[in-house]
């Protein structure tokens, strides 16, 4: 009888035994992509948030604008920054300016998008408000309507310390790069806009507290089929003690409004050894379009394009013939 129930109270270490392995084995399973995603947030990387990164749905689902944050500038006013969020994996969107893509009040109106390419679009227009607008609490509202989906609205307004953007240096001593649409043209740098029209850059001059207007678009003009060409000057910036080595910098070529969809040859061109990146763009359609370039110096140690810090956004104005 002792021997029956010793193998019997045996029997029952050995089951429990069992069922605790297989718990942590499906345990293991389970966490696996969680251990994925601290070594690559360890690594630097960023866990997938784009559409086309995750596999999500192609087309069909629309496009949301966001605010990005706001910036309190030197002599008073703000600076209010937005981007948007095109849900779908292959589809780009155009929602021409006007009842399905309209900013309120409507002085701030036409500086915003109309080509929405898949995917996370960060930091691409600015709007620049006073204090008086800011005190009587003023709110920039940016609304698009998709086709076949309800309207989403996001306001741009001061007061949330989670929105608090800054023009500080980074850790490292990064500084938005030095942006020059023409080789004589005004040394732009920051995703910064004037009132009245906010494709216009403004910045601050190094060692300056004032804001200046450094003008409005770069105007130029093309034939539909012949290719136009686009070369831009780009040179990082630091801080005087920046703890990191100057990188070549980045760029990158939108659209930004237009009736279709032009084509660049290369929409990232290398830079030269001389800070300078030239492409072309061809038109299919005739009209008024508005290019973005996006000059950077992201790099791993203290930049990224999540950073709201290390870009230069210049705008050049094309009008297209037949």
């Amino acid at each position: 009888m002792r021997k029956t129930a010793d193998k019997a109270l045996a029997d029952k270490m050995l089951s429990r035994l069992r069922l605790t392995t297989r718990v942590l084995l499906v345990g293991f399973a389970v966490a696996a992509p969680s251990m994925e995603l601290l070594e690559a947030q360890a690594r630097g990387q960023q866990w997938p948030s784009a559409p086309q990164a995750r596999g999500g749905i192609a087309k069909g689902l629309p496009v949301s604008p966001f605010f990005e944050g706001w910036y309190e500038n030197p002599d008073g006013s703000y600076t209010f920054s937005f981007g948007y969020f095109n849900r779908n994996r292959e589809e780009a969107l155009q929602l021409p300016l006007g009842p399905d893509n309209y900013i309120e009040p409507a002085r701030f109106d036409g500086s915003q998008p109309t080509v929405f390419a898949p995917g996370r679009g960060t930091g691409l227009f600015t709007v620049r408000v006073n204090r008086e607008f800011v005190r009587d609490g003023g709110r920039v509202v940016w609304t698009l309507r998709t086709p076949g989906s309800s309207a989403h609205a996001v306001p741009g307004k001061v007061g949330v310390e989670a929105y608090r953007l800054h023009h500080q240096p980074m850790a490292m001593g990064s500084l938005p790069p030095r942006l020059q649409l023409q080789p004589d043209g005004p040394a732009l740098w920051g995703a910064m806009s004037i009132a009245g029209d906010a494709r216009s850059t403004g910045a601050w001059s190094d060692g300056e507290d004032a804001v200046g207007s450094l003008g409005n678009p770069l105007l130029s003009t093309a034939t539909v089929g012949t290719p136009l060409s686009l070369t831009v000057w780009i040179a990082d910036r630091l801080t005087p003690d920046a703890e990191r080595e100057p990188v070549r910098g980045g760029a990158t070529w939108f659209i930004h409004q237009g009736p279709a969809v032009p084509t660049f040859s290369e929409n990232r061109p290398e830079l030269d050894a001389d800070g300078r990146a030239v492409t072309t763009v061809t038109f299919i359609e005739p009209g008024e379009y508005l290019l973005r370039i996006r000059a950077d110096n992201f790099n791993p140690v203290d930049s990224t394009p999540a950073d709201q810090c290390c870009w230069t956004n210049g705008y050049i104005e094309v009008t297209v013939s037949p």
